[in-house]
């Protein structure tokens, strides 16, 4: 099989060199693309695997098997990166974890075309065509990979597809509502007779509502077999990088993810044995309480993480420990505090222990002593 680059340039240099033009980067490359899914799939892999490499490996010493990603090899060609890449650490090596400009203008737009890839893409041509349930499929096999950097980047591949995904599941729920609207007023204009526009916008709608039902099953398949999975992974990163990727997707989708089956995993990250991903589960809490609509769901997280909160705020890491007592302050502001916070707080704020600490303990206190003046 034969398969010639977008403009004879990969995915990865088009972003690396013009990650301000991601919009245009998409659509030239779905334009380009429309030969064959073959050709689509060799380039979205190669953009994930040579986001992968580290600068100090000669590109030229492996390129994807182009006959393996035709014949939907995923385990093997799975298998092949992880045997040349070897358990290569994440680090500033890597352009997608570097810090400097040039660096983080490439996780920018890396990120930026994973999560429009779902949404730019033509809706029939994405849902109608196995592309991206076979890309899934691929990413998935890279998620498990032995590799450190590969195993990361899959991970973030997929969780900003996820993220793209709930948005284009958004876009189709509004186009099903209105849909359903459009059929009520012709169902009351033709009362007693047919009608071809009705019938056209019936014929739109099971399109619509057959597109949502592979939308549901994706997400619940990305979460089951990647996040589930990935969240409990021996390397710190992706454990913390999926902490922040399910946050976004409560707040995405609060109607799917506000459910105990998804917020337990916020809640035994909470427990982790790296302060760094603890840190992330509090971030990802504090994201989901603000980004919340009704009082209840506050009140339900809150009840559920108090005393989870209450031992972070005594945590041995000071980032983590300030994180949860501003976090604890939200149970100031709903009233569901007693007296074993009270005394934390007071205990806190008193104790001869970081700056920062009692900084924000002090805080909390003045909020529970102006709470009790207005009593």
């Amino acid at each position: 099989m034969s398969i010639e680059p977008v403009d004879d340039v990969g995915l990865y240099y088009v972003l690396r060199d013009h990650a301000s033009s991601i919009g245009s980067s998409l659509r030239g490359f779905i334009l380009k693309c429309k030969e064959g899914a073959p050709m689509q799939m060799y380039h979205l892999l190669e953009l994930v695997t040579r986001s992968s490499y580290s600068n100090t490996m000669q590109e030229s010493l492996f390129q994807l098997d182009a006959n393996k990603v035709d014949e939907l090899q995923a385990d093997s060609i799975a298998n092949d990166f992880t045997e040349f890449m070897g358990q290569s650490d994440v680090g500033s090596n890597i352009l997608v974890f570097g810090s400097d400009a040039v660096s983080r203008k490439f996780q920018a737009a890396y990120e930026e075309f994973w999560r429009r890839f779902v949404g730019d893409y033509p809706p029939d041509d994405l849902i109608k065509s196995e592309l991206f349930e076979n890309l899934l499929e691929f990413l998935i096999s890279l998620t498990e990979s032995g590799s450190r950097s590969l195993r990361f980047l899959s991970c973030l591949t997929v969780y900003c597809m996820m993220d793209g995904l709930l948005e284009f599941r958004r876009s189709l729920k509004q186009d099903l509502n209105a849909l359903e609207q459009k059929i009520g007023e012709e169902t009351s204009t033709h009362k007693r007779r047919s009608s071809k526009k009705l019938s056209s916008i019936v014929g739109t709608l099971e399109s619509a509502a057959s597109a949502s039902d592979k939308v549901e099953a994706t997400s619940d398949r990305t979460f089951a077999e990647v996040f589930v999975h990935r969240s409990r992974d021996c390397f710190p990163d992706i454990r913390a990088l999926s902490t922040t990727a399910l946050s976004r997707w409560i707040e995405a989708a609060p109607e799917i993810f506000m459910d105990e089956n998804y917020i337990k995993h916020i809640g035994w990250l909470l427990f982790d044995k790296d302060s760094t991903v603890r840190c992330s589960a509090l971030r990802a809490l504090d994201r989901v309480l603000q980004s919340l609509g009704p009082v209840a769901n506050v009140e339900m997280l809150l009840r559920r993480f108090r005393v989870r909160l209450r031992e972070a705020c005594r945590d041995t890491n000071d980032t983590v420990a300030v994180l949860a007592i501003r976090l604890s302050a939200l149970i100031l502001d709903y009233g569901l505090y007693d007296q074993r916070d009270v005394k934390l707080f007071f205990d806190l704020s008193t104790r001869d222990i970081s700056p920062k600490i009692i900084e924000a303990a002090t805080c909390v206190v003045s909020m529970l002593v102006q709470a009790r003046r207005k009593r």
